[in-house]
């Protein structure tokens, strides 16, 4: 019996991880003349970046992100990406 259950143990952590889907966002709020915070709720707990330009913001596991980008410029338009996993 016990190797039966090691046997279905090895077999669920070779199965692919779960995806980490979008539950809301990625949306930006509290922008300032200088900042901004990119925001975004994954489906599972799960790291999450966000990278504007040259600057890379991370956050730590979690299922809710709320990532503030500073330094920006007022007037210019930029454009972001949010990965997670």
């Amino acid at each position: 019996m016990k190797l039966f259950s090691l046997a279905l143990l090895l077999l669920a952590a070779l199965q692919d991880p779960p995806k980490v889907l979008a539950r809301r966002g990625p949306y930006v709020q509290h922008v300032r003349q200088d900042a901004a915070v990119v925001c975004v709720w994954l489906s599972t707990e799960s790291e999450a970046s966000v990278t504007v330009g040259d600057k890379v913001v991370s956050s730590p596991r979690a299922t809710r992100h709320f990532m503030e980008i500073t330094g920006l410029k007022p007037g210019t338009e930029y454009t972001y990406v949010v990965q997670a996993g």
